[in-house]
């Protein structure tokens, strides 16, 4: 029986180790599982102290912690939760391209306009390369970042 909640998943491997990824998919069913990123202010920034609010931020690779050690945040992009969701479980691309996309948009309530392409949506769309990288943006059908090639 899936619980009513819906849990967000930070697939970084640092918030939980990725081999409970499959868990919480079939505990929770997929349409209740969304992928985020909790990106702080470190993330696209090379190796440094941030602020994150109040506090100072230590990133450090793929990690970010507060200058304690505790765990603080992320610098795991979404592009990175797709990629590390399909090395690290069974589950089907279109799966986690859900938990990406309509799913965070049906919790939000804006599954109207965001989510999936349908004609009168807000035609918010991301091309992925082969490897599954970023290639194109448009945000409501207009191209705002290409990386070209």
């Amino acid at each position: 029986m899936a619980l009513p909640f819906t849990v967000e998943l930070i697939s970084d491997g640092e918030h939980i180790h990725p081999s409970l990824y499959d868990l919480v998919v079939k505990i929770k069913g997929y349409e209740k599982v969304i992928l985020i990123s909790k990106a702080t202010s470190g993330l696209f920034c090379p190796d440094g102290i941030y602020p994150l609010g109040n506090q100072k931020i230590e990133v450090k690779g793929k990690v970010c912690r507060l200058l304690d050690g505790r765990l603080a945040g992320s610098v795991h992009r979404l592009d990175e939760a797709l990629l590390s969701m399909s090395q690290e479980t069974n589950i089907p691309i279109h799966i986690i391209i859900a938990m990406l996309t309509i799913n965070p948009a049906k919790r939000l309530g804006i599954d109207g306009q965001k989510g999936t392409l349908k004609e009168g949506k807000d035609a918010d769309i991301v091309l992925l390369d082969h490897d599954l990288r970023v290639k194109t943006v448009y945000i409501a059908g207009k191209k705002v970042f290409d990386r070209g090639g």
